[in-house]
């Protein structure tokens, strides 16, 4: 596991704590059902990314385990970069900050959407959105479902690009401020029928599905998320997995505002 918070964090872990706490959880949210490529984001309301912002929470449920892995690894040495363009998440190898990461709990929240045509699964799943809606038959969709049961989190609120001294670092432009933690599935479904998340939780656990790709975007176990304790100092085994990132940009000052709905993302 990636580590335990410590006892002298004090009024941060408080804060942060009763901010994470505070977040609402949100129902279901359903696909458009046209040709609109909307991101998880947009159907919410928060418009298209045209600039790349100075944060950002985005989904990573279609990264491959060993990208999942990879990001852990690093993790455990230092605080982590990546390189970010609304489009894509790269993590930049070589270039770490000196930090440390700990674990946070929260009341478990379950969330899920669905993905209703192949340009809204290219727009959320970058890395392997291309090849599962090329899988996809007409009135068919994709039903997501994810629990949350913590967040893994730096104590740094803003890193320097001075601060960086590999040559790696070039390219680098956020780096993670934080990751939530939990377990997620996918299946196929069909357009406008969104599926509860206890359905989806049992479906992807089956194996059964039309696409083949939708293997390798699934991680955790739900049913050992059931029962969480918030107060625990690390996630149970079965609901760790990486669900979405905090980023920050390379220079950027975080204000109040700003750490509030980074810690309360979609």
């Amino acid at each position: 596991m990636l580590g335990e918070i410590t006892p002298k964090l004090g009024s941060f872990v408080c804060a942060l704590v009763v901010a994470l706490s505070g977040c609402a959880a949100k129902g279901p949210i359903v696909g458009s059902g046209g040709s609109s490529g909307e991101s998880y984001s947009e159907k919410l309301g928060e418009g298209k990314c045209r600039e790349v912002p100075d944060f950002a929470t985005p989904l990573i449920l279609d990264w491959r385990s060993d990208q999942r892995g990879e990001l852990e690894a690093l993790m455990r040495d230092g605080v982590a970069t990546v390189k970010y363009d609304c489009n894509s998440i790269k993590v930049v190898q070589g270039c770490m900050a000196k930090g440390q990461y700990g674990f946070i709990g929260v009341r478990k929240k379950e969330d899920s959407l669905q993905l209703a045509n192949a340009d809204e699964i290219r727009a959320n799943l970058p890395t392997l959105g291309a090849s599962i809606s090329a899988e996809m038959t007409q009135g068919s969709a994709l039903d997501i479902a994810y629990v949350t049961v913590g967040k893994m989190r730096t104590l740094t609120p803003s890193l320097a690009r001075t601060e960086l001294k590999s040559p790696s670092c070039a390219e680098a432009t956020h780096f993670i401020r934080g990751v939530y933690v939990g377990a997620f599935a996918i299946k196929d479904g069909k357009a406008g029928q969104i599926s509860a998340a206890a359905e989806v939780f049992g479906y992807g656990a089956s194996g059964k599905t039309q696409s083949s790709k939708l293997k390798q975007t699934r991680d955790g176990d739900a049913s050992t998320c059931a029962g969480w304790d918030p107060s625990r100092g690390a996630p149970p085994g079965g609901c760790g997995s990486l669900l979405r990132l905090e980023l920050v940009r390379i220079g950027a000052e975080a204000s109040a505002t700003e750490v509030e709905r980074a810690d309360c993302p979609e």
